[in-house]
């Protein structure tokens, strides 16, 4: 089935161009059958087996074509070259009228995107032609002479599009790899190595085929780690977005004063809006944003040159603003090959519309790709900015939080937009509401907490808050004091934004805590009270993973736990912290020099902290100095006294446990001088005695327990500790 002539109205799409453009080519290759036809004469017919040998008839041939001079004179030649110049005429005229009319066609586009040349654009269609109908297959084996050969060779292209005079040497200059077609990517060569160039087949690169018959989509080599994004809304409003709207405005007037945008770097924490920002940016440029995933992309095949050219191929043909996002990946040791692929990528397309966007600093990206960034950090929302968000997200579905509840929520957890949208939409809206309306808080406070668990896990040991206010055992004082740490956590947005004294702050206005006391008096159960109270969870540091004795990776290892921590929104617990904490010696050889930098970089660390930090020791008089400053809070826990005591031993069974009435609770808080640790190590001992006996824990099974207690701690066992039950203790140690 052959093209019709188009009719002369402007095109209404593509495909009816492309229609048109498909129907003259098939004129021309008719024009040049004919012409290979009267050629070869009514003696030679097509040669199905042509290229398997070389017969004496067509060396024979190719003297005689040389000596030709003229083209076919047949009337049919002449009527096709007639209709020829016609199509042509009415098919630039519907472009001409397409164009006033405002329809884009993505032809005409690519020829203004890439700079095509007439010739190239002839080039284009015609290696797209038998990708499009099936029929061009067999014009081309025809004019070739050989079934096989269904694409366009170089030669035969150069005779049909070039100037016929010149077509070899032409060839040569289109064709080459710093031609257009080839450097962008739009055509490709197929053919073994040693195939002669003239008979190498160009190929439309699958992707660009796909755009000019009307189909959005990257290139399968890209697919997977490359997507196209429509055009993104507005930023939101509110105080935390005001950042990213000067970052916007800004770019946009160096894109129109200067026509093009330079390089640009976006970072800050995952969820803070950047690729928000980019999405935004090309919504106001009149363009639409391919995002390449950096990890995915390295996870999944190699980045090199040839992969990047074709991403920037694709972002030109759609018009968008290329986004390379997550560039932290670029900065791993095993990524080297990708960061040379990327920083050529990137000096070879200066101010072409590149936005990268990562966690990773400025200067850490800097170090590894030398290239000229313009870059803008996008920093966490402070307090004021998440409870504003919070309140915002939970509007928008349709729920209600007390501004005490909501001030807990921005001071605990110090989440971006994204983190905040993902704890509200990881379940159904109705689990976080009561059965009357209001906001569930603690099952809200939950899901935060499943949200900003992160790979902290690598470094510290999640404890989980399962005691309470009741179960601490302390004077009225420390108790206080304790609440008083709460209370500092829920009303830093209040002090800090609202009475201004951020602006007193040279660093980070994290909290750091000392709980420092003898062992089992409860520093470990007090963290876990106040985690619980604020709804956070606990990450007990596991110092075996912190502390290397090869030099430098002490202090990498604890760069780690903070940021991860920071992202965690958890509570860092640091318990026999005098061994990272220790006070610094006089240099007298490597050893105290390297270990003095350890304790120096947790002071510069602490110092930028913006969570809370509570650190347990024994030994307070082992800290260094210059730590002591840094501590918000230094709770001294004392040694628990007979009154203490005797609460803690009340309280220290569980309320379904069966505990005898002999149980004299008294006596052991008078006769036992020992920390709350112990006493709870005494319950439970007792508590499995009693079970293996078959029944409820008295008198003798806790002064058995208590003796291996006291063994298991160096002490002796007296008659003046034990009184009248000594009895039951010298029974214990005969047996």
């Amino acid at each position: 089935m052959s093209y019709a002539t188009p009719s002369l109205t402007g095109f209404t799409n593509s495909a009816e161009h492309l229609r048109g453009e498909l129907a003259w080519m098939e004129l021309v290759l008719r024009r040049r059958s004919l012409e290979i036809s009267t050629r070869r004469g009514a003696q030679e017919k097509f040669d199905e087996f042509a290229g398997m040998y070389v017969s004496e008839e067509e060396i024979a041939r190719y003297g005689e074509e040389s000596d030709r001079s003229a083209p076919c004179g047949d009337e049919r030649a002449g009527r096709l070259t007639e209709r020829i110049g016609q199509l042509r005429r009415e098919l630039d005229e519907r472009l001409a009228d397409a164009a006033d009319c405002g329809v884009e066609l993505r032809m005409p586009r690519l020829v203004r995107c890439f700079g095509l040349s007439p010739s190239d654009l002839r080039i284009l269609i015609c290696c797209l032609a038998p990708d499009v109908e099936l029929r061009f297959q067999r014009y081309f084996a025809y004019l070739q002479n050989d079934v096989s050969k269904r694409r366009p060779t170089i030669q035969l292209l150069a005779e049909l599009c070039l100037d016929e005079g010149r077509a070899a040497v032409a060839s040569r200059a289109t064709f080459s790899p710093d031609a257009v077609l080839l450097r962008e990517r739009l055509l490709t060569l197929h053919g073994r190595d040693d195939t002669p160039f003239p008979a190498r087949q160009p190929q439309v690169c699958e992707a660009v085929a796909d755009y000019v018959l009307g189909q959005d989509r990257v290139d399968s080599a890209l697919a997977g780690f490359v997507a196209i994004h429509v055009l993104g809304a507005a930023l939101p409003e509110g105080s935390y977005y005001a950042r990213h709207r000067q970052i916007e405005t800004g770019l946009l007037d160096r894109m129109r004063s200067g026509g093009s945008l330079p390089t640009t770097y976006l970072w800050g924490p995952p969820g803070c809006g950047k690729s928000r920002l980019v999405e935004a940016l090309a919504r106001d440029a009149g363009a639409r944003v391919m995002r390449a995933d950096m990890r995915a992309w390295l996870a999944a095949a190699p980045l090199t040159r040839e992969t990047l050219r074709t991403l920037r191929r694709d972002a030109r043909l759609h018009e968008c603003l290329l986004e390379l996002s997550r560039c932290e990946a670029l900065l791993a040791d095993t990524a080297g090959a990708a960061r040379a692929a990327v920083e050529e990528f990137l000096k070879e397309n200066e101010a072409a519309g590149i936005v990268l966007t990562g966690t990773a600093s400025i200067d850490d990206l800097s170090e590894h790709l030398a290239v000229p960034l313009w870059s803008f950090e996008i920093p966490r929302p402070a307090e004021t900015e998440r409870a504003a968000l919070w309140i915002q997200e939970l509007q928008a579905r349709g729920l209600h939080a007390e501004d005490n509840v909501v001030d807990q929520l921005a001071s605990c957890f110090r989440f971006t937009p994204l983190e905040i949208r993902r704890a509200l939409d990881g379940g159904p809206v109705e689990s976080i509401r009561t059965a009357g309306g209001p906001i569930d808080e603690a099952a809200l406070l939950r899901r935060c907490r499943e949200t900003s668990r992160h790979a902290i896990h690598r470094f510290a040991r999640k404890i989980v808050p399962r005691r309470g206010w009741d179960d601490l055992v302390l004077p009225s004082d420390l108790r206080a004091h304790m609440e008083e740490i709460c209370n500092a956590v829920r009303k830093r947005p209040r002090v800090y934004s609202d009475w201004g004294f951020e602006s007193k702050l040279s660093l980070g206005a994290g909290l750091c805590v000392l709980f420092a006391g003898p062992s089992g008096v409860g520093k470990t159960m007090s963290a876990e009270i106040i985690a619980g109270d604020l709804g956070l969870d606990l990450y007990a540091v596991d110092l075996s993973c912190i502390v290397s004795k090869y030099i430098g990776e002490t202090e990498k290892q604890l760069s780690k736990v903070f940021d991860e921590a920071e992202s965690t929104n958890g509570i860092l617990f640091f318990d026999e912290c005098d061994a990272l904490f220790g006070k610094r010696t006089e240099v007298k050889d490597s050893h105290d020099r390297y270990a003095n930098i350890e304790v120096n970089y947790l002071l510069q660390r602490m110092d930028r902290y913006e969570g809370v930090v509570i650190l347990a020791t024994n030994l307070k008089s082992n800290l260094d100095s210059a730590f002591m400053r840094r501590l918000r809070y230094v709770v001294e826990f004392p040694f628990p006294q007979q009154e203490d005591r005797e609460r803690i031993w009340r309280k220290v069974f569980p309320s379904q446990a069966p505990v005898g009435p002999d149980v004299d609770f008294g006596f052991l808080a008078r006769q036992l001088k020992l920390a709350g640790g112990n006493i709870k190590n005494i319950a439970l001992n007792a508590a499995f005695l009693a079970a293996g006996n078959g029944g409820a824990v008295g008198m003798r099974h806790v002064i058995l327990a208590a003796r291996r207690e006291l063994q298991k701690t160096g002490k002796t066992c007296s008659k003046s500790d034990f009184g009248r039950y000594y009895s039951w203790v010298s029974e214990g140690a005969r047996e």
